[in-house]
């Protein structure tokens, strides 16, 4: 089990997050040209500080996760989770009907924003006694990235353990078992709320809604939170 192994190279480590998300260069290098990206993730090359926010900031890392798993020592995401949380425990469902709207433009070209749109779905079809809450195209595409190649980081741990309310037991059967998966071959700590919530859901007969509410909570615990919601 890796659970304290480090990427000595950060540009690996970035192209490893990219591809797992499924994101070209082109959709995250924002004002850095595409070859420099690329030379970052391929050769080495040193990076400012600033042009690393901005390459993060489209695959939904959490730039804590990123240092952590470099030194061995996202705020956006910790962002819209608190909305969230917060919406569901107030059972508003105008505030995710607002959040629904704002990534109901999401396609499948952009993984990240297209999941979180499948994540908040969920949420507001389970507010409105909805079922089922996705298309089996739907339910296909989660199952589809969730069991392609590559390690599992926070946002893959997030998006699984806030949908798996809503998915068949089909399609719950084989994702537990890759998580577990990936979970032995590697994670941070940082990730074991998620994944023991999502696996207790699936093994044991307790009331959802209570497991629901303590994922969620795991946005609250940190004293990092942004003082914005640019999402």
């Amino acid at each position: 089990m890796m659970t304290d192994d480090t990427y000595d190279d950060a540009g690996e480590l970035f192209r490893t997050i990219r591809n797992r998300r499924g994101l070209t260069i082109r959709q995250v290098h924002g004002n850095l040209h595409k070859t420099a990206v690329s030379h970052f993730e391929n050769n080495g090359s040193d990076i400012r500080m600033t042009n690393l926010m901005t390459i993060l900031k489209p695959t939904y890392t959490m730039p804590q996760e990123f240092f952590e798993l470099i030194d061995h020592t996202n705020n956006r995401l910790r962002a819209l989770s608190i909305k969230i949380s917060n919406a569901y425990q107030q059972m508003d469902t105008a505030t995710l009907t607002q959040l629904a709207d704002r990534y109901a433009n999401a396609k499948k070209d952009n993984p990240p924003r297209y999941l979180l749109k499948l994540v908040i779905k969920s949420f507001l079809s389970d507010l409105k006694h909805q079922q089922p809450v996705f298309s089996n195209e739907e339910e296909d595409y989660l199952q589809d990235y969730l069991l392609k190649a590559g390690p599992w980081f926070f946002f893959e741990y997030y998006v699984y353990s806030n949908v798996c309310f809503s998915l068949s037991k089909r399609v719950n059967d084989r994702l537990v078992q890759q998580m577990i998966r990936q979970y032995d071959t590697f994670h941070l700590s940082s990730y074991d709320e998620l994944f023991f919530g999502a696996f207790c859901y699936e093994v044991t007969p307790v009331n959802p809604i209570f497991i629901r509410f303590s994922i969620l909570s795991l946005a609250l615990t940190s004293s990092r939170i942004p003082l914005s919601l640019d999402i």
